[in-house]
C-alpha cells in the first residue's frame, strides 16, 4: 500500500510516536458484517426498479449476466494478470471494469462473425480455465492475510451509492418503459436507442440513419448493452434508461474509494472521497432556481456527476468506470509493483476507454506529459514508468483515431477561451445578458474568474499537500485535474461538450482534496470527525443565509459587482477562519478551513422556481426578447411583440419557464400568474407550478441565451411548439393541459425499429427501438451527441 500520505499519523504526534493503527484484530471480528449493507443496497436497487417497471425476473437476468459474464471472469483475469491485491472489495470493482472491456471485444468478434450468442465463450473460457489450469487456479484464493473492510465503511457507502439511486428515480420518472411515455424527454435517448439495435444487428457499425455510412463516434458501450440484450433477453430502452448505467456508476465510486484509500492508507478517506466527487457542489449564494440539473445546479460549471447526464450520455458513464480503473493500474506501477501482466492490463484497459470515450485518452496522456516535466523541473528525476505510460497512452490514443474516427475527424473541439462563460447554459452570466455574443471580453473573464473560485472552493484541500504534491500518485491526480480545468476555459465545442473534461477529470481533483485533508486532519477519530462536520454545516448555513438577505439583482449597470459580491464575502468568511487557525499554529485547523469551503458547496439544489416570488416586468424602451429557440430548429423566428402600456417596456409577456431569481422591487405591474400543466411521469401525472421570469433591463434575449424548458415545462412564447389553432392567444402562456400523448415535430420522429427514410409515423409499440435522433416536443437543450 502507498504511504505517500498517512492518514493513520496524528500530525501533532512527535517523530518518535508509532502512527496510529487501524485496529485489524478488531476487523476480523466483524468479517461478515459488510455483507449486511451489500444484500440491504441490492435489495433497494431492486425494488425501486420493480417500482419503475422493471420485473425482478428481469432484474434478477440481468444481475445474473453481469455476475457470470462480466464480474467474475474480469475478478479471475485481473488476479491472473496482476496478483492478489490483499482486498476483495479492490479486487472486484476493478475486475469489473475489465469484464466489461473484454466482454466488448468478445462480442465486436461474435457479431461479426455472425454469431451473437458466441460472447458466451469468453466467460467460460475464462472460468473453466481457472478450474482446470493448476497456475490459474490461485486465482480463486484471497491472500494470507486479507484486509477486512469495516462495517463502518461498508454501510457509508451504500448511503453515498443510495444518494446515487435515489437521483435515479428523477431518470426513471421522465423515462417510461411504455408508450406514449416512451417519448423520450431528451434529444439523446433515440440516437443511443439506434446505436444499441445497430450493434445488435451489425458489426461493423453504421450510422443507423445514413445507410452506409462509417460511425465516426465512441460506440463500445453499445455493443455491451447489445450483448446483455442477446444473452438475457432484456429489451435495449430498459437496459439504456433502467439497468445498464447504475453497476456503471455506483463501481465509479467504488473506485474512487479503493484509489483514496491505497492513496492514504486511512479508511474513512474512501468513504469522504466518494461523497466529495458526487455531492460537493459549487457553491450557489445566488439560490437561482435550475431545471432538475440536467446540466448542473449551480450557477457556473463545476463537472458535477449528479447532474442528468450522467444518465443520458452512456458513453461518459462508461468512460468514467474505465478510466478510474487505468489510474489504479498506474498507482500501481508507480509504487514499484511492476509486471508483464500490469502492463498488459493497462494496454487491455486503454484499449478499451479509447472506444468507451475519446477525450480520456488524451486528458491522460497530456497529464503523465505533465507529471514527468514537473518531477524533471522540481529536481526528483525522470519518472520512468511514467514516461512509458504516456507513450503507451498516444499509442493507443492514435491508433483509435485511425480506426474509430477516421483518421482524425474533426469532433468539433476547437480551442477558443472562455467559450463555457460566453455561451454554455449553466452559467447564470449568460442567462442575465452579462455575458454571450456581442458582450465586453471582460465580462466573460469576471465569470471565468468566479469559476475558478468555486473550484478553489471545492478542492481546497489541494492547497494543503504541501510537498507531498509532488509524490507520483498525487501529481498524476493533479495533473488529470489541471488538464480537466484547462479544457473547460480554452475549449469550445458547439455542443458545450467541453464540459465532459471537467467532469471527466472531477473525481480525481476530489481524491487530491481528501488527500490534503487527510495530511493536515491525521487519524480520524470521532472528535475530529465532529468538528469537521460542524464546519462544513457551518459552510452550509453561510450559504443560505447569503441566499436570505444578499438577493441578487438580475440587471442594471453593476451586474459584474451583484455576480461578485456573494464569493467574495465566501472568501473572505475563509479567510478570517484561516487567519484564526495560523493564530494557533495548528495543522489541523487547516482541515477546518477545508471542510469550510467544501460545506459551501453542501446544499440542497434549487430545480423549482418559487410560484410567489415577486418578479417584475421589462424596463421601459427595454427591446423585445426573441423566443428562445432550440439549435435543431430551422428559420427565422416568428415576431409575436405587441405594443405594451407607457412605461412597461416590451408588451410581450416573457419567456414562462425560465428560471431566474427574485429581486426587489417597489413599483411596476404585478407578475404574470404562474403557469400550471401537468407533468407525465412514469406512472402518475402531477401539475408542476412555474413563474415567468423577469427581463433583463437593457439586455436582449438572444438564441440559447437562456436554457430551453425541460419535460414539464410549458411552451415558450413564439415558438413552434404552440398551435395557432389550439385557442391559445400567440405570445401567451399556455394555460390548457397538455395532452398525454407528445406530438413529435417530424412525421417520422417516432418510426419505430427501422432506418428507412419511408418509416411510418405512427406511434411505435412499447419498448421500442427508435431509428436516430429526433427533436420531440418536450426535449430539453439539444447538445450536440458528437462528444457524448
Amino acid at each position: 500500500m502507498s504511504t505517500t500520505l498517512d492518514a493513520t499519523r496524528d500530525p501533532a504526534a512527535g517523530p518518535g510516536e508509532p502512527p496510529v493503527t487501524t485496529g485489524r484484530r478488531r476487523e476480523r471480528g466483524v468479517a461478515p458484517a459488510p455483507l449486511v449493507p451489500l444484500a440491504a443496497g441490492l435489495t433497494g436497487i431492486a425494488f425501486t426498479l420493480r417500482f419503475y417497471g422493471v420485473s425482478l425476473p428481469t432484474t434478477l437476468a440481468f444481475a445474473g449476466w453481469l455476475t457470470a459474464g462480466v464480474v467474475l471472469p474480469g475478478l479471475l483475469l485481473w488476479r491472473t494478470l496482476r496478483g492478489r491485491s490483499g482486498w476483495l472489495v479492490a479486487d472486484v470493482v476493478a475486475g469489473a471494469a475489465v469484464g466489461y472491456v473484454v466482454e466488448v471485444l468478445a462480442y465486436v468478434a461474435a457479431r461479426a462473425a455472425g454469431v451473437p450468442l458466441l460472447v458466451l465463450a469468453w466467460p467460460a473460457a475464462m472460468i473453466g480455465a481457472c478450474l482446470v489450469v493448476p497456475r490459474l487456479r490461485k486465482a480463486w484464493r484471497g491472500p494470507a492475510d486479507p484486509a477486512r473492510t469495516p462495517a463502518l465503511w461498508a454501510w457509508s457507502m451504500l448511503l453515498v451509492v443510495g444518494v446515487l439511486v435515489l437521483r435515479s428515480v428523477r431518470m426513471f420518472r421522465s423515462h417510461g418503459l411504455g408508450w406514449p411515455v416512451t417519448g423520450p424527454s431528451d434529444a439523446d435517448t433515440p440516437f443511443h436507442l439506434a446505436l444499441i439495435a445497430e450493434a445488435r444487428q451489425h458489426m461493423p457499425m453504421q450510422a443507423p440513419w445514413v445507410s452506409g455510412e462509417p460511425l465516426v463516434y465512441h460506440w463500445f458501450v453499445y455493443p455491451e448493452m447489445a450483448a446483455t440484450s442477446w444473452v438475457t433477453g432484456i429489451d435495449p430502452l430498459t437496459l439504456l434508461v433502467r439497468l445498464t448505467p447504475l453497476p456503471m456508476l455506483a463501481g465509479t465510486l467504488l473506485l474512487v474509494a479503493v484509489l483514496a484509500r491505497r492513496l492514504t492508507g486511512g479508511w474513512w478517506t474512501g468513504p469522504a472521497a466518494a461523497a466529495v466527487t458526487l455531492l460537493v457542489l459549487a457553491p450557489d449564494p445566488y439560490g437561482w432556481p435550475h431545471y432538475d440539473g440536467w446540466f448542473g445546479f449551480g450557477a457556473y460549471e463545476d463537472g458535477s456527476m449528479f447532474r442528468m447526464v450522467a444518465w443520458t450520455s452512456p458513453t461518459q458513464t462508461f468512460g468514467a468506470l474505465l478510466f478510474a480503473a487505468v489510474v489504479l493500474v498506474l498507482l500501481t506501477t508507480f509504487d514499484g509493483h511492476v509486471s508483464k501482466g500490469t502492463w498488459v492490463l493497462l494496454t487491455l484497459l486503454l484499449a478499451g476507454l479509447a472506444g468507451a470515450k475519446s477525450p480520456y485518452l488524451p486528458l491522460l496522456t497530456g497529464a503523465l506529459v505533465l507529471m514527468v516535466l514537473v518531477r524533471l523541473a522540481a529536481r526528483r528525476g525522470l519518472h520512468r514508468p511514467a514516461l512509458l505510460a504516456a507513450a503507451l497512452t498516444a499509442a493507443c490514443a492514435a491508433a483509435a483515431q485511425v480506426v474509430l474516427y477516421d483518421g482524425g475527424a474533426n469532433q468539433g473541439l476547437v480551442v477558443r477561451p472562455l467559450a463555457t462563460m460566453d455561451g454554455f447554459v449553466t452559467v447564470a452570466a449568460t442567462w442575465t445578458g452579462y455575458t454571450g455574443a456581442g458582450t465586453p471580453a471582460g465580462h466573460a473573464r469576471v465569470a471565468a474568474g468566479l469559476t475558478v473560485l468555486c473550484w478553489l472552493f471545492m478542492w481546497a484541500g489541494v492547497l494543503a499537500l504541501g510537498r507531498s504534491a509532488l509524490e507520483p500518485p498525487v501529481l498524476l491526480l493533479l495533473a488529470i485535474g489541471a488538464g480537466g480545468m484547462a479544457g473547460v476555459l480554452l475549449f469550445g465545442h458547439p455542443g458545450g461538450s467541453q464540459s465532459y473534461l471537467i467532469v471527466s477529470a472531477r473525481p480525481y481533483l476530489a481524491l487530491a482534496s481528501v488527500a490534503g485533508l487527510a495530511a493536515v486532519a491525521g487519524a480520524m477519530t470521532r472528535a475530529r470527525g465532529g468538528v469537521l462536520a460542524l464546519a462544513a454545516t457551518a459552510g452550509a448555513t453561510a450559504v443560505l443565509l447569503l441566499r436570505r438577505h444578499d438577493t441578487v439583482q438580475p440587471a442594471g449597470p453593476g451586474l459584474g459587482w451583484e455576480l461578485a459580491r456573494p464569493y467574495l464575502v465566501l472568501a473572505g468568511l475563509t479567510a478570517l477562519v484561516a487567519v484564526a487557525g495560523l493564530v494557533r499554529r495548528d495543522r489541523r485547523a487547516v482541515a477546518v478551513v477545508v471542510a469550510l469551503c467544501a460545506g459551501f458547496g453542501c446544499r440542497p439544489p434549487t430545480t423549482r422556481p418559487p410560484s410567489s416570488s415577486p418578479t417584475p416586468p421589462p424596463a421601459a424602451g427595454a427591446p423585445c426578447p426573441s423566443p428562445t429557440r432550440s439549435p435543431s430548429t430551422a428559420g427565422p423566428a416568428p415576431s409575436t411583440a405587441t405594443p405594451g402600456p407607457p412605461g412597461a417596456g416590451c408588451g410581450r409577456t416573457p419567456h414562462p419557464v425560465t428560471s431566474w431569481p427574485p429581486t426587489r422591487t417597489a413599483s411596476g405591474p404585478a407578475p404574470p400568474a404562474p403557469v400550471t400543466a401537468p407533468v407525465t411521469r412514469g406512472r402518475a401525472t402531477t401539475g408542476a407550478s412555474r413563474s415567468p421570469p423577469p427581463a433583463a433591463a437593457g439586455s436582449s434575449w438572444r438564441a440559447g441565451a437562456s436554457p430551453t424548458p425541460p419535460t414539464n415545462a410549458p411552451p415558450p412564447t413564439g415558438s413552434r411548439r404552440g398551435s395557432p389553432t389550439s385557442g391559445t392567444p400567440t405570445g401567451s402562456p399556455r394555460t390548457t393541459p397538455r395532452s398525454p400523448t407528445r406530438t413529435c415535430r417530424r412525421s417520422a420522429c417516432c418510426a419505430s425499429g427501422t432506418t428507412s427514410a419511408g418509416s411510418s409515423p405512427t406511434p411505435p409499440p412499447a419498448r421500442s427501438v427508435t431509428s436516430g435522433p429526433s427533436r420531440c416536443r418536450g426535449s430539453p437543450p439539444v447538445r450536440s451527441p458528437s462528444m457524448r
